[in-house]
């Protein structure tokens, strides 16, 4: 279950969702609501929530942008772009760009 990032391709800065858990039997019950988003110390870190836990996954995070199209609403594409400036003053700059696509859905 995916909210936060409708599947209209309109770029979002934060996803949040919940994972499927099945017991032995077989019954399936929720995770708690994870979350990525950026925050934490000046708003230029990658956090991952989930329920009260709260971990930072990068640093120097300058930009994120998560997009779901019409056409493929099982796919998410992901743009991050980090920035730093090196000892001298010279600025560092590089942008990831995946897509993750996400079974069962």
């Amino acid at each position: 279950m995916i909210t936060g990032v409708p599947a209209n391709g309109t770029p979002y800065n934060s996803i949040s969702f919940r994972l499927p858990l099945t017991d032995n039997n077989g019954n399936i019950t929720w995770s708690n609501t994870i979350n990525y988003s950026l925050g934490g110390l000046n708003n230029r870190q990658l956090l991952r929530t989930e329920g009260t836990n709260q971990e930072i996954l990068a640093n120097n995070i300058v930009g994120l942008q998560l997009t779901r199209q019409v056409s493929a609403s099982n796919i998410i594409e992901v743009t991050l772009q980090s920035q730093k400036a090196t000892v001298s003053g010279h600025i560092v700059a590089t942008t990831l760009n995946s897509k993750i696509k996400f079974r069962n859905y």
